[in-house]
């Protein structure tokens, strides 16, 4: 590419109207972040319980604790994410099947109501998660 600065009297060249994006563009953008949900929620629950684990089974071995009711505390939090990720999980699969179980069958208004149902509750879940 050359350094010297284009001719802004020149006329630019026609440029392609962009295209209406395809219903397969849409079902692998859809498909990724589903993936990256599962991803998310996978790894926040993997490294909650591996801490939870590591400091229930080796307090005495890593220091001197001083401040034991941090520590009871530390392992509520970590035990209420961990469950608040599988609960997500499960919300997130609640949410999916609303529409095989109404929105397929005609049932389009209920669907949507329990969808945003479980939508309050699982941004809930996800806050007091992290």
């Amino acid at each position: 590419m050359s350094d010297v600065p284009s001719d802004p009297a020149a006329p630019t060249p026609p440029q392609e109207p962009p295209r209406p994006i395809g219903g397969d563009f849409l079902q692998s953008d859809i498909a990724r972040a589903i993936d990256f949900r599962k991803e998310y929620y996978k790894y926040t629950i993997t490294i909650a319980t591996a801490l939870l684990a590591f400091t229930v089974s080796f307090p005495p071995n890593l220091t001197t604790i001083t401040l034991s009711w941090l520590i009871f505390a530390a392992w509520i939090g970590l035990g209420v994410a961990v469950i608040l990720g599988v609960l997500a999980h499960y919300m997130w699969a609640r949410f999916f099947s609303t529409w095989r179980d109404y929105d397929n069958r005609g049932e389009r208004e209920i669907g949507k109501a329990i969808r945003d149902r479980i939508t309050w509750w699982r941004r809930k879940a996800d806050i007091v998660q992290i």
